[in-house]
């Protein structure tokens, strides 16, 4: 909408899809049915990871920028749970 308002339309869906990219790239295979959110933890089979306030808000208020800011902030602890 607002790269409408400004005409530069190309230029949001460009940035909106490389985002988007970006989150799809994020996706860890061994993670699938494995975790979920639960007020500040993520949970998973036997394992969780304490996540501060402004990450457990990003999920809580997706946005293509909140939602990379969490995951980058939750990775590496993501990352030991699928075992990679």
């Amino acid at each position: 909408m607002l790269g409408e308002i400004l005409g530069r339309s190309d230029d949001a869906e460009k940035i909106i899809s490389d985002r988007e990219a970006e989150i799809a790239e994020a996706a860890l295979p061994g993670l699938a049915g494995r975790t979920g959110v639960l007020s500040q933890y993520v949970v998973g089979q036997g394992q969780f990871a304490v996540v501060d306030y402004p990450t457990v808000a990003a999920f809580n208020t997706p946005s293509s920028l909140s939602i990379g800011y969490a995951l980058d902030t939750i990775r590496p602890q993501l990352e030991a749970i699928a075992g990679v």
